[in-house]
């Protein structure tokens, strides 16, 4: 009875890793990471919808925003992808902070991508699904810089400038100092 049990464990074990899912999100920051973005402006962001990993079937994924539709909109309006097996689909999600918001005001965002199948009488039965989060920090607003007409120096740089009218005049001096010697040499010699 003891053998039988264990064999039974042993083929639910073997079925259950054929049936690994490879469907997943990939964000374009690090997992609970901050998002800055300064008050009154926008930022996009990329994420990929994945079915790789030994993935067999198409799947349909049906991507929502569960929190922070307030602040957060899919670009293309697109909702539903289809991800071929082993390949990946990309979505556009932009942010956009109201001018009256405060610095270090705090937004969440949370998004739901579910893989969806059809089934034989056209209906939508939900599958598996991913949900991915993340806190948006409202910062200053960038004010941009207004070129003054002067040239910065970076740290490090050399200035040729200077070392050119430098040069100029050590071989003005050197070719001044050898005529007057010249001359010197040449009064000396008449007299």
């Amino acid at each position: 009875m003891k053998i039988i049990k264990i064999l039974l464990g042993l083929i639910i074990l073997i079925f259950i890793s054929f049936n690994v899912n490879a469907f997943g999100v990939a964000t374009p920051f690090a997992a609970n990471e901050d998002v800055y973005v300064p008050a009154g402006e926008s930022k996009e962001f990329v994420f990929s919808i994945q079915n790789g990993a030994g993935a067999i079937e198409d799947v349909n994924a049906k991507v929502e925003i569960l929190e922070g539709s307030n602040i957060a909109e899919i670009i293309n309006k697109q909702y539903i992808y289809l991800i071929p097996a082993g390949g990946e689909k990309s979505f556009n999600l932009k942010i956009n902070i109201p001018e009256n918001a405060k610095e270090d005001d705090k937004f969440s965002v949370k998004l739901s991508v579910k893989a969806i199948t059809p089934n034989e009488a056209g209906a939508v039965n939900m599958g598996y699904g991913v949900i991915t989060g993340f806190n948006v920090i409202t910062i200053p607003p960038i004010k941009p810089e207004i070129p003054t007409g002067q040239a910065v120096k970076e740290k490090g740089e050399i200035n040729y400038n200077n070392f050119l009218t430098a040069l100029v005049v050590v071989v003005i001096a050197g070719i001044i100092i050898f005529l007057m010697r010249r001359k010197e040499s040449k009064i000396k010699k008449k007299k």
